[in-house]
């Protein structure tokens, strides 16, 4: 778990647009790296003994009053010792203005519940940070994510609204994109690509509702279900056209070979601005 200096300017974007850290609570004492480039970045100091291995000095840096963790343990000295695949006790709902995650949710088997806590432990107006794997880095935890579920998850039956979610493949010289909302797109938000992927999201708690008493559905199959019919669109028809017709016959592994080919070149690839929006930090 940790926090990196992209992690970091993520979030003093979201301060500088008015979402002011606060009292704020990270899951697991988050270690940082990029120490002396985040100083540097936004004018603060970084320690000089032990405690630069860790982000509270950051946090601190760009705005939060205070600064403590949430563990299955005490012994990092955690604020608030809980499992969280165990529900929350009521005392914790809504003590904190800023929850973040840097690297957890994946490593939690009841991701419903664990997602569920961090949304209750924020007040109404308050942030919820999550820097997680999306692709291509299946055996880290027990999931990687679709921005899918983060746009359902932190919708408004829930009291949230997703306010920014930015997708960023890991590799040397980094690009980030902006993701579309599926349910805005009308179509499903996928990517093939070679280079693990992570997503940065920030929600935000726009009024007091119950999480999760309703389970979020994808956005495609609520839509098919409330007109009764599946729509199909002209992007999805020329490729099942021209394989049902062509590609159909052929022998399976050319069939495979041709029809993967076609996916990993041009709609569910970072060049699909549809989708994916390139940005800054």
């Amino acid at each position: 778990m940790g926090l990196d200096s992209d992690c970091i300017r993520f979030i003093a974007t979201a301060t500088r647009g008015g979402n002011a850290l606060g009292d704020t609570l990270t899951v697991g004492r988050q270690e940082v790296s990029d120490g002396a480039r985040i100083a540097r970045a936004h004018g603060i100091a970084e320690p000089t003994d032990d405690s630069r291995r860790f982000a509270e000095w950051t946090l601190r840096g760009i705005g939060a009053t205070r600064v403590g963790s949430l563990d299955a343990s005490d012994y990092e000295g955690a604020a608030l010792v809980h499992d969280l695949n165990q529900p929350l006790p009521e005392a914790h709902h809504e003590q904190y203005d800023t929850v973040i995650d840097g690297g957890t949710l994946e490593h939690v088997f009841d991701v419903r519940q664990a997602l569920g806590t961090l949304m209750q432990l924020v007040r109404v107006g308050g942030s919820v940070y999550l820097f997680t794997p999306a692709n291509n880095q299946m055996g880290h935890g027990f999931y990687q994510f679709s921005p899918e579920l983060f746009f359902r998850a932190f919708g408004p039956q829930n009291g949230f609204e997703v306010r920014r979610m930015v997708l960023q493949p890991m590799v040397l010289f980094r690009r980030s994109y902006e993701v579309a909302d599926p349910a805005t797109v009308g179509e499903r938000v996928a990517l093939i690509n070679r280079a693990p992927v992570r997503l940065f999201v920030h929600a935000v708690r726009t009024q007091r509702a119950p999480v999760f008493a309703e389970a979020p559905q994808q956005s495609d199959y609520s839509a098919a279900w409330e007109r009764g019919t599946r729509r199909t669109s002209a992007r999805e028809s020329l490729p099942r056209l021209i394989y049902h017709s062509i590609v159909a016959t052929l022998p399976p592994r050319a069939r495979d070979a041709i029809y993967g080919a076609y996916f990993a070149t041009t709609k569910y690839t970072l060049r699909n601005r549809r989708f994916f929006t390139p940005t800054t930090l």
